[in-house]
């Protein structure tokens, strides 16, 4: 933010003449308290549009946050709570469409939308999700939690049919090099 515009000679040219003319330094006095408060209510502002950010708030902004999306805390910590009112936020704009559901997955756990795939099968109003990277789910509350937002995004009707994880692993080899494995499982 650019605390110029408050500072006495900024104001003090907005100012009619009058002000600027009078002998007393009252008037000087005054505005320069005032610019110093309206620099701190500016700064109080930024700091609450920080805090109504998901990304940013803790403990009892984080609360809010979640109250307002009907996701309950439940004793979890503020890491779980962030990702599980991410995941409710898009799971409730979702229309059911794969395009909301790749939003959905790629949103919650930060990654881009083209390292899993969305796909029909072989059977009616079923879907699949293959390859969601499992290493962004770091717990089994995280997966269950992204499971159920998945089930709850999809059209009335619609089932999702499976849903498969890669992990990738990187391991160091005696030779120097680095080998890199991908395991599929599905649930």
């Amino acid at each position: 933010m650019n605390n110029q515009l408050y500072d006495i000679n900024s104001i003090l040219n907005i100012l009619s003449d009058a002000f600027k003319t009078d002998d007393s330094n009252n008037w000087q006095l005054f505005f320069d308290i005032e610019g110093k408060e309206l620099i701190n209510i500016q700064n109080l502002i930024n700091k609450i549009d920080l805090w109504r950010s998901v990304d940013n708030a803790k403990g009892l902004p984080l609360d809010y946050l979640g109250n307002d999306l009907g996701v309950a805390r439940n004793g979890a910590d503020d890491d779980f709570y962030r990702f599980k009112i991410k995941s409710k936020r898009y799971q409730k704009n979702s229309d059911g469409t794969s395009k909301s559901l790749y939003k959905l997955v790629s949103s919650t756990l930060g990654i881009s939308p083209n390292q899993f795939f969305i796909h029909g099968n072989d059977k009616p109003n079923q879907v699949v999700i293959d390859r969601i990277p499992a290493n962004q789910l770091d717990t089994n509350q995280k997966t269950a939690w992204l499971l159920d937002q998945l089930q709850s995004a999809v059209l009335y009707g619609i089932k999702i049919a499976e849903i498969s994880f890669s992990l990738k692993l990187d391991a160091n080899i005696h030779t120097g090099g680095i080998v890199s494995l991908d395991k599929y499982f599905s649930i």
